[in-house]
């Protein structure tokens, strides 16, 4: 698992609001990105998204299916594709004036080619996620 945290100038209900509105992901994603829903209704458990992202040089089309939704505590998904299933997670707390907000990555299942990539995703993921932390930092302060 890949985990990176920043603190954040804003209350987990708006840091909450804004990272689980997976259709703004593309907002601050590391890579090119666009999420549609594919279900009816508000984001819940068990909500599905079609992705389309750009990314290592090739586009990527992705399911994504809502895990766990904890307002102002913890958002998690799923994208599945050709590479595997991965697991995304922001863990929300509370700190001071504003939040503790810590972004993981987790590879859940993953074909032998992604497999053998798991050096350079080693390097890659966390600076990614790092990445991502500071734009949404950036959006909410």
């Amino acid at each position: 698992m890949y985990k990176k945290e920043i603190q954040i100038a804003a209350a987990p209900e708006q840091v909450f609001a804004y990272v689980a509105d997976l259709p703004r992901h593309s907002e601050w994603a590391s890579h090119t990105l666009s999420l549609e829903p594919q279900s009816e209704g508000a984001v819940a458990v068990g909500s599905r998204f079609k992705s389309v992202g750009h990314q290592f040089g090739k586009d990527n089309q992705d399911e994504v299916t809502v895990h766990e939704y904890a307002p102002s505590k913890r958002f998690v998904f799923d994208s599945e594709d050709s590479s595997g299933v991965f697991r995304h997670t922001f863990e929300l707390t509370p700190e001071g004036e504003g939040t503790r907000v810590v972004k993981s990555c987790e590879v859940l299942s993953a074909p032998m080619k992604t497999k053998l990539l798991t050096p350079i995703l080693a390097v890659l993921v966390p600076t990614a996620l790092s990445k991502d932390l500071q734009r949404i930092k950036s959006r909410l302060e």
